[in-house]
């Protein structure tokens, strides 16, 4: 898909270049996730529980902010 821009399915979705690629793997929820994961760990230093994750992820979503 990237290198020869050719279409193909990840994560069963379709794409044929490298900024479809991209997208793909933005676009899904556990890359989200990830995010909020991630920045939790950093700005507090532990991980967040089950209730902090999704009350984040509501607005992450919306405005990835």
């Amino acid at each position: 898909m990237v290198e020869d821009n050719t279409p193909e399915v990840l994560f069963q979705q379709s794409g044929t270049n490298k900024d479809d690629y991209v997208n793909i793997l933005i676009g899904t929820y556990e890359f989200l996730e990830g995010n909020v994961i991630w920045a939790y760990q950093l700005g507090v230093a532990r991980e967040p529980n089950t209730q902090e994750i999704n009350n984040l992820m509501a607005g992450f979503q919306q405005d990835m902010d």
